[in-house]
């Protein structure tokens, strides 16, 4: 354990030029709310505060009126952490005391912390008997609604999007980590290129939304709806992009592609049972739940397209549209299209994931951009594609289909013999079993939090040997190669979600998911009272449209591959 600064006593001239810390190097300072208390500058990583001898800020007598004040300080009250094993320092405050330590008039509880940000009162045993306002040298102050400060403390930037903000935030009561994105609303009127500015209720939307709960889709936890933006609290994601992952390598082996491209392909199945089309799907908003080569991947931002208006979604992801299918650029935004959009997207990732370079590019010198994505115009050159197995090739060609009407489903793409995979398939589940075990040894920490059992956050425990597919007549293992194994795993997840809802609601049959669970879902108070089970890990953060840029070489005249 690293040492404690300098033990300082504050007498009563409060004399702060004295002090050892360098001011030069503070990342933060303590502003008195009272003359009797000094003003202080932060640049250790921690400091003490009590009336021990042994705190780094020592209070005394003189700061409080009378001894039986001053008695309520215990000797060791409060510290303040400065953490910075992540991305960017954290500062949390810890409520070390008897009597209590109350940030904005809440009490954090003894041997409890929360997160410190910019303009925090702080308090000590009376929320009256304030000390000092926190001044973080990081960041500028911003205000939020009371619906988010009531649940939420919002900390540090995380990134930008195409809708707005990303940002670290802290739940109240467990101190729990997440990503809450804000949605100004005032852009969507701005962006609409079709008179359909963003108006009213949201609820409809965002009881679909929340519903979600699959072990490849980050989870949202909440949605708060204000006059001026919505802010949507989600699962948070610290490994980073696909996108990251692919730059760093050059390209994926056909092995990773298959794994990661599964987990994929599953989420979007997903999503298409449940009557959402994603739209924007891209290796920015493929995330990785960890910096190891094999991990799990969350699919995300697919909230925002169900909120937002359609002429919004194609004004704003259309300035790159790289991903997107030849009918979205034909009908611009105004025609109709189905979920097989998403299949086409699925087909440059995968695409990209195995050669590292997109079919579709700026960089082609004959053709432009659009007119290569609504012709379908790409090829396989030989010297790129000579080591991809022709299943794989083959797979891809079914999916960047020009008429949709020919595309393949997206069951189709789970059925083709490219992803029958059974080593690949186990591996996977293994890594679900694993975040499952992390998840119950949290819930059972608070298991106090009576919802935590009706509806899971992330996704229900898979045994080691899944049950057999409730949608298949006759019982298979979900590895047996003999059989389609990604159907079966895919729907043991919802068997067993139906089976933790069942044991849930007093034994009401659970025979099938629209019927019986969603009626259960539809209470908003469950999401809005239930505490994530799994704090993951960078949120959900989107980027301004970033392009791969091929080698000359990509765009040769070679023969396709047969």
């Amino acid at each position: 354990m690293a040492d404690l600064p300098p033990t300082q006593d504050i007498d009563e001239t409060h004399d702060c030029a004295s002090q050892s810390t360098d001011s030069s190097k503070a990342w933060g300072r303590l502003l008195p709310l009272d003359r009797r208390f000094p003003s202080l500058e932060l640049s250790n990583d921690f400091y003490t505060f009590g009336r021990g001898d042994d705190c780094s800020f020592k209070f005394v007598p003189d700061m409080f009126d009378g001894a039986a004040q001053f008695t309520t300080i215990s000797k060791l009250h409060f510290k303040i952490v400065l953490d910075t094993l992540g991305d960017s320092p954290l500062v949390f405050i810890h409520d070390l005391s008897s009597n209590g330590t109350f940030v904005n008039g809440s009490k954090i509880g003894r041997n409890k912390k929360r997160p410190l940000n910019n303009n925090d009162e702080i308090s000590v045993s009376l929320k009256n008997l304030k000390c000092y306002i926190f001044s973080d040298f990081s960041c500028a102050c911003v205000s939020y609604p009371s619906e988010v400060t009531d649940k939420y403390t919002v900390s540090k930037h995380l990134g930008r999007g195409a809708f707005g903000e990303v940002r670290l935030a802290f739940d109240k009561e467990y101190c729990e980590k997440y990503a809450i994105k804000i949605v100004q609303k005032k852009n969507f009127s701005i962006l609409s290129k079709f008179g359909k500015p963003f108006t009213g209720s949201v609820a409809a939307e965002v009881d679909i939304l929340m519903r979600l709960d699959h072990p490849f889709i980050i989870q949202i936890y909440d949605v708060m709806d204000t006059p001026e933006a919505l802010y949507m609290v989600l699962e948070l994601v610290e490994g980073g992009e696909l996108f990251d992952r692919i730059v760093s390598l050059g390209q994926l082996n056909e092995l990773d592609s298959k794994f990661f491209f599964l987990q994929m392909a599953m989420a979007v199945e997903y999503l298409h049972n449940h009557g959402i089309t994603h739209r924007d799907l891209k290796p920015e908003n493929i995330l990785l739940t960890s910096k190891a080569d094999r991990c799990l991947i969350k699919v995300t931002d697919f909230g925002v397209s169900k909120l937002v208006d359609e002429g919004t979604m194609l004004r704003t992801f259309c300035g790159t549209p790289d991903y997107l299918a030849p009918e979205v650029l034909k009908t611009a935004g105004c025609g109709t299209y189905t979920c097989v959009i998403d299949v086409w997207s699925l087909g440059v990732i995968l695409y990209i994931c195995l050669v590292g370079y997109p079919p579709f590019t700026k960089q082609r010198e004959d053709c432009d951009l659009e007119t290569q994505i609504v012709k379908g115009l790409y090829d396989f050159p030989q010297n790129f594609w000579h080591g991809i197995s022709q299943e794989a090739i083959s797979l891809i060609k079914r999916m960047l289909v020009v008429d949709p009407s020919e595309r393949s489903s997206i069951n189709d793409v789970l059925k083709d013999p490219w992803l029958n995979n059974s080593e690949i398939q186990k591996e996977v589940q293994e890594l679900i079993n694993c975040a499952n075990r992390i998840s119950s040894s949290r819930r059972h920490h608070h298991h106090q939090h009576p919802q935590a059992q009706i509806v899971k956050p992330i996704c229900p425990s898979l045994p080691d040997t899944v049950p057999p597919s409730v949608h298949s007549p006759e019982a298979t293992n979900p590895f047996d190669t003999s059989s389609n194994n990604l159907t079966d795993l895919q729907s043991s997840h919802d068997s067993i979600h139906r089976q933790v809802i069942q044991e849930s609601t007093d034994n009401v049959p659970v025979n099938d998911f629209k019927e019986n669970v969603e009626p259960i879902l539809t209470d908003k108070s469950v999401f809005r009272k239930k505490r994530p089970t799994l704090s993951s890990p960078i949120p959900v953060m989107t980027k301004s449209p970033r392009v791969f840029t091929p080698t000359d070489e990509g765009y040769s005249d070679e023969r396709e591959i047969k």
